[in-house]
């Protein structure tokens, strides 16, 4: 079975794997992979699917998010087990909406009380549109409302196949809930893709990730290039500035894709809420070996 997504994930990147595919380096000249910002997985997914034998390293420091990953990979069988007596808890409620609503609010102030993976987990396909939100009340933990809850199948919250087939590709993978800088990096030929939270969005998974951030994290993929990996980043252009360009433009080759928001990124106009259009964009390392770790890059 193909993976997907275990969870929806604003910002995902499962609309953009058909640009992605058209100038992503050839996976046979990998001995590795490095993803550092997991979030919803989609491209892991997809590079599984070119190499399923391939390593990986896999991180994110949302530790909540990992904690699920690690519960699938280790545990998939009591996993799916907590899963499936919470969904069938969910489908025995009356179907009203008001009903479905109150049952997940408990759930959600029992995930505080007691941070389980498997709640988390239906907390999160059962929640509003993949956006990851936390709150004072829940002490930084997963907090997001709940979504349309219009559910008629178990098979719309989870889907048992999909979970093994998780669990047996996250097999070959090592899980870290850390920052990207705490990451270990394989020796060797290693292709390292970089998608954290964008500039100038609304999304902040839980974390901060300001301008210097996004400079830092620019620096890091130039010291990355000159030990001999390649990199890639994703992010989204702002209107007006040349920010990325400027820091990485002598190491890296721009490539610009024309994508339309869903997830909460809606353009008020006199006859409604309507998808905003914007501009997204796959930088890929040019350079290697050429680039010395020690440049300060621009802004730094």
């Amino acid at each position: 079975m193909s993976l997907r997504p275990l969870y929806m994930w604003a910002g995902g990147k499962t609309r953009l794997l058909k640009h992605y595919r058209q100038v992503w380096p050839p996976m046979d000249e990998f001995d590795a992979y490095v993803e550092p910002f997991f979030g919803g997985g989609a491209v892991f997914a997809w590079v599984h699917s070119i190499d399923p034998d391939l390593p990986a390293v896999l991180g994110d420091v949302n530790w909540e998010l990992v904690g699920v990953l690690h519960a699938i990979k280790t545990a998939p069988q009591r996993f799916l087990a907590d899963v499936k007596k919470l969904t069938d808890e969910y489908f025995s409620l009356p179907t009203e909406k008001q009903a479905r609503k109150a049952w997940y609010y408990t759930q959600r102030e029992r995930y505080w009380e007691d941070p389980t993976p498997p709640r988390l987990f239906v907390l999160m396909r059962l929640s509003f549109n993949g956006i990851w939100q936390d709150c004072k009340e829940s002490n930084g933990l997963f907090a997001t409302p709940a979504g349309l809850l219009n559910h008629k199948h178990p098979d719309q919250v989870y889907r048992e196949e999909m979970v093994l087939a998780w669990s047996q590709a996250l097999a070959r993978a090592e899980l870290h809930a850390c920052d990207y800088r705490d990451l270990p990096i394989p020796s060797g030929r290693v292709l390292i893709y970089l998608d954290p939270p964008y500039r100038d969005s609304f999304t902040t998974y839980g974390t901060g990730f300001d301008d210097d951030d996004q400079k830092q994290l620019a620096f890091w993929f130039r010291e990355r290039i000159a030990e001999g990996a390649t990199c890639l980043l994703s992010n989204r252009c702002v209107e007006g500035d040349t920010f990325f360009e400027d820091l990485l433009g002598d190491v890296a080759t721009f490539h610009y894709f024309d994508v339309t928001y869903t997830a909460g990124r809606r353009k008020a106009t006199s006859s409604g809420f309507q998808a905003k259009q914007a501009r997204e964009f796959l930088a890929i390392s040019k350079h290697r070996h050429l680039v010395s770790p020690h440049r300060t890059a621009p802004g730094l």
